[in-house]
């Protein structure tokens, strides 16, 4: 028999699909014995499976994988969308309507009747209808040069 190294090259060459005949015989042979490491043992039954001529009714089955017990996926669930919302919640500023005047217009002002006015809550309106009226004159100043070329 073939010392370790020996073995474990040729399961390499056999996954790599470079054994002779020979060589695959040899390696049906050393897995049917008893005598494995452990790290080997899952390869057995393939190695049976291929040693037999690859009966379809004994394909051989892939390792069963752990399963989770539902109240195990709740648990998961549960916590992916509380992490989630945490996540917004964290990413998100806070912001109130006082905050975004303050942002948009700091600053602004109005003198109306000869009266100076800066508080935004105020003047906010008076600020908006400004700003849609030189919107228009932009759009109509737009239409004007299209017009000239």
């Amino acid at each position: 028999m073939k010392h370790r190294a020996d073995i474990k090259a040729l399961i390499n060459k056999f996954l790599d699909g470079r054994t002779t005949l020979a060589e695959e015989r040899e390696l049906y042979d050393y897995f049917a014995s008893d005598d494995l490491p452990r790290e080997w043992h899952d390869l057995k039954a393939m190695f049976a499976w291929y040693g037999d001529g690859m009966p379809e009714d004994r394909l051989p089955k892939p390792a069963p994988q752990p399963r989770r017990s539902h109240r195990a996926k709740w648990w998961i669930a549960t916590g992916s969308i509380a992490a989630a919302i945490a996540l917004m919640v964290w990413l998100v500023p806070e912001r109130s309507a006082d905050v975004d005047i303050v942002d948009i217009y700091e600053g602004s002002y109005v003198i109306e009747g000869g009266v100076y006015c800066d508080n935004l809550d105020d003047i906010e309106d008076d600020i908006e209808t400004l700003l849609m009226r030189a919107d228009e004159m932009e759009r109509h100043a737009d239409s004007l040069l299209a017009l000239a070329d």
